[in-house]
């Protein structure tokens, strides 16, 4: 990744390289490190086995149902970019050209994937096939056929902006060099800021385009429930230009126009923000190649996860607050109410897409029992145990040198 972004900088190259070098460089590591090292295309949860490569049999009719399937998802897909006005600014320049990049090899190469992980699956009747056994008038399982629809429905609606604002936040992130950046503190954050949301864009359109069996990636389920897609939907352009943005909460008011960035205060503001924004971009990072939304692909149990059920959401939320200081009076105490309203109703929805995901995941076994070791071992948990032994009788007897009853005994 930093010998990506060294040569984008070094090399005075376009938009579309950019992206290129930027997503591609990183994935490509990471593809080989969990193949060659964590060998994930050995679990049993990707469904594959490796000695069906010899003896497993080839069925080229089911081979074509499932080309068919991703050809029919994708020409649905492109239409839709066609039709859409929101789509308009990704029909043109570097999107356009990328587009055509990734969609050429993935056409061309698509038949042989699927040809080599249908000889591999123990089951090759996944949800794909499905799909494509739906679009032919045959029988089929219609909860999986909708999977694979759904699937690709969600990584056409978020790699669009995605990989369109790598290119616009790599250009801000190197308005200013460090040098420039490390002469003011107030710089420095923005600096490291603008590096951070490159970072999370960058991995979470990784998260998207891999999406494979022989990486553990692929998707197991996707949500059902329309409350969970509206929720989700709303955080995301467009529709969060109109939510978010259009209520205005945070254009009277920024951290940074009520609290001096000189002062102790200041410096200690900024710390705070630099801290909860690495804190949940870090919990996204945490996903690896599975990044994805309203989707099962896997719990994920390490960094921040391992400490709560919802780090990403509760830390950006925290961020706004201490971004936006809504709280802060500047033209009068009700507007500084009507400000915090309006944020805790942006918080609101994230509560709510944390409450959507929990009953999502509530019958996967494996997120129950990763429910109970927060419930044991969380951050919550370890805190209130902590407090328990500090306030304890005991421990308060032992502390002044008074020993109990129990204890003479």
């Amino acid at each position: 990744m930093a010998w990506a972004w060294w040569l984008s900088g070094w090399w005075a190259i376009s938009p579309l390289q950019t992206v290129a070098l930027l997503v591609g460089v990183p994935m490509l590591a990471m593809i080989v490190v969990d193949i060659a090292f964590v060998r994930v295309h050995r679990r049993t949860t990707t469904g594959l086995d490796f000695s069906r490569f010899r003896r497993g049999e080839t069925s080229l009719s089911r081979i074509a149902v499932k080309v068919l399937a991703f050809y029919a998802v994708w020409a649905g897909i492109a239409l839709l970019y066609w039709l859409l006005k929101e789509y308009a600014p990704y029909r043109s320049g570097h999107m356009l050209r990328l587009a055509a990049g990734i969609a050429t090899p993935a056409v061309l190469l698509t038949p042989l994937y699927v040809a080599v992980v249908d000889r591999l699956q123990t089951d090759p009747h996944d949800e794909v096939w499905h799909f494509g056994q739906w679009l032919l008038g045959r029988p089929h399982d219609a909860d999986k056929a909708r999977t694979h629809l759904l699937a690709s429905g969600l990584r056409a609606f978020f790699l669009p902006f995605l990989l369109g604002s790598i290119s616009k936040l790599y250009l801000a992130s190197e308005a200013i060099s460090f040098s420039e950046a490390s002469q003011s503190t107030h710089r420095m954050l923005y600096y490291y800021l603008d590096k951070l949301w490159l970072l999370d864009s960058i991995f979470a359109s990784i998260g998207y385009l891999l999406a494979s069996r022989l990486l553990d990636t692929h998707y197991r389920g996707v949500y059902r429930r329309a409350g969970s897609w509206f929720v989700t939907g709303i955080c995301y352009p467009p529709y969060n230009t109109v939510f978010f943005t259009g209520t205005g909460f945070y254009q009277v008011r920024y951290w940074d126009s009520v609290i001096a960035v000189d002062s102790f205060v200041g410096l200690v503001w900024m710390a705070l923000i630099a801290v909860v924004c690495t804190i949940y971009i870090g919990a996204n990072l945490s996903f690896g190649l599975r990044f994805s939304n309203l989707s099962k692909r896997g719990i994920v149990t390490t960094g921040p996860y391992a400490l709560m059920k919802h780090p990403a959401y509760f830390f950006k939320n925290v961020s706004w607050w201490l971004m936006y200081v809504p709280f802060a009076v500047v033209g009068s105490p009700l507007e500084a109410l009507r400000a915090c309203l309006l944020l805790a109703m942006g918080s609101g929805i994230y509560y709510l897409r944390a409450r959507c995901e929990e009953i999502e995941l509530a019958d996967d076994p494996q997120y129950q029992a990763y429910c109970r070791y927060i419930e044991r071992h969380g951050l919550v948990a370890r805190l209130r145990s902590a407090m328990t032994i500090t306030t304890s009788p005991s421990s308060g007897n032992r502390a002044s040198g008074v020993q109990t009853e129990e204890e003479r005994r």
